[in-house]
Order: C-alpha cells, then sequence, then structure tokens
C-alpha cells in the first residue's frame, strides 16, 4: 500500500512537472498565456458540447451533459491553481481518462449526423491536449476503480436527497456497502481482485437505469443520473479493456439493464 502511494506522489508530481516544462519550453515561462491557451481549447470542446443539447435525443443528452461536468471540472479548477499544480494535473488525469474510455458513448453519438462533426471535433481537441502534454509517456498508477465508484457513492448521496421513491431510496441504501467495498479494495490499485468486486457492483449499478429512467424528468434528478450513467460507462470499457488485455482475464460484459415490472 505504501509503495502504491509512492508510486501515485510520484506519478502525480512528474507529470505535473512535465506540463509546466512543456509551456516553459514553448513560451519561456509558465504564465496566463499557458492557462489561456488550456481554457481556449476546453471551452471549444465546451461549445461545441453545449451546441449538441438541442439536436440529440435526451438519453444521449445525458453523455454530452457528463462530458460537460468532465470538462468544468479542470475549467473551474483552472480558476484556483497553476496549470501544473499537482492537484490540478489530478483533474486533467481524470479528464483523459474519462474522455479515453468514453469512446462508445462519442461513437454512439455520432451515430446522429447533425452533430458528427462536432463529435470529431471533440476528439480531436482531446487529442491535441493529450498529445501536448505527453500523457500517454507514463503509465497512470492512479486508483482508477476506487475513484469511479467514490464518484457514483456521492452522487448516491445526492439522488437519496431528493423526492424519489422509498424502494428506489432502499436500492441505492442497499448498494452502499457494496460500493464501499470496492473503494476500499480499488485503493490497492487497479488490479484482477479489484475488478472482480466492481463488476458485479458495476451491473448492480446498471440494474437500477430504468428506476433512473422514472424518476429524469426531474432536471435536478436527469443531471445526477447523467454523471452515474457516464461513471459506469467509462468504468464498463476500462475494465473491458484491461481485464482482456492487460490482466489477460475475463472481459467484462456490457451491462444490460431490465425492464422495470
Amino acid at each position: 500500500m505504501k509503495h502504491l502511494v509512492f508510486k501515485k506522489v510520484f506519478y502525480v508530481s512528474i507529470m505535473a512537472s512535465i506540463i509546466g516544462s512543456v509551456f516553459v519550453s514553448q513560451t519561456g515561462r509558465a504564465d496566463d498565456e499557458t492557462v489561456t491557451w488550456v481554457k481556449q481549447k476546453l471551452n471549444a470542446q465546451m461549445s461545441l458540447l453545449k451546441g449538441m443539447e438541442d439536436i440529440v435525443e435526451r438519453p444521449d443528452l445525458g453523455s454530452v451533459r457528463f462530458l460537460e461536468e468532465v470538462n468544468q471540472a479542470v475549467l473551474g479548477s483552472l480558476e484556483h491553481e497553476e496549470i501544473f499544480n499537482p492537484s490540478t494535473y489530478q483533474k486533467f488525469d481524470r479528464w483523459v481518462f474519462d474522455y479515453k474510455y468514453s469512446k462508445p458513448l462519442l461513437d454512439k453519438l455520432t451515430l446522429t449526423p447533425s452533430v458528427h462533426e462536432s463529435v470529431e471535433q471533440v476528439r480531436s481537441i482531446y487529442n491535441e491536449i493529450v498529445e501536448k502534454f505527453h500523457y500517454n509517456s507514463i503509465e497512470s498508477p492512479l486508483t482508477r476503480v476506487a475513484e469511479t465508484f467514490n464518484m457514483v457513492n456521492k452522487y448516491f448521496d445526492q439522488l437519496m436527497q431528493l423526492p424519489i421513491s422509498d424502494e428506489l431510496k432502499d436500492k441505492l441504501r442497499d448498494l452502499k456497502p457494496a460500493l464501499a467495498n470496492v473503494i476500499a479494495i480499488g485503493r490497492q490499485g487497479d488490479n484482477v481482485p479489484t475488478f472482480d468486486a466492481a463488476t458485479p457492483v458495476y451491473g448492480k449499478v446498471v440494474e437500477l437505469y430504468p428506476y433512473f429512467d422514472q424518476i429524469s424528468q426531474s432536471d435536478e434528478a436527469f443531471e445526477i443520473v447523467s454523471q452515474i450513467q457516464g461513471l459506469m460507462q467509462v468504468y464498463g470499457n476500462f475494465a473491458a479493456v484491461n481485464r482482456g488485455t492487460k490482466y489477460n482475464s475475463e472481459i467484462v460484459p456490457q451491462a444490460t439493464p431490465p425492464a422495470v415490472k
């Protein structure tokens, strides 16, 4: 555990330094131009995403909102921190991770012809930033699964504060111990035991989707549900890729939500 913590701290420090050195080498100093460039790119993505809101169907709108929130987390951090501050870097790192493993989500959006070009531009900006900052030069030891399910856990808490049915509240409450278990195991690293613990819980969350559909007429519930479903999409793709290759284990099936009887 101590070794993993050291790797995380070392990784974040090294990558934060790389971000800073990239811009120092290009501009001679890390100044407001650095932040301006990044903000322009992220805001361009935001504009493209917001432009899709009135075009895509409501299920796809949730995907758009998920990606907007990913961008906003970085933009919000940039208002208070330097570009190569470790805290800001961790949010950038999460942005890279969420976009990388949102490929199926983005592919589905391209099926709407009127937003196809916008989706490709969003991808292009992502690739530009990744290349600029050399994000793929060092493998991240950050515990993605624990982080992802911790975020889901927090969104569950937010949902339970809304006027939803007692049945759904009970289902969310019943899943809390399993989420806590995944988070605890996941802090040891993104390995086979972590995926073995997380994948059944992922399936249980997906089983709640029909209940989520029932409450999503409320804008507040829709926003929370969009984040949960986006995170589960990211986890499903991340687990499928890593268990099927890196860990030479069973590929995680993409869970299909049942109908509510």
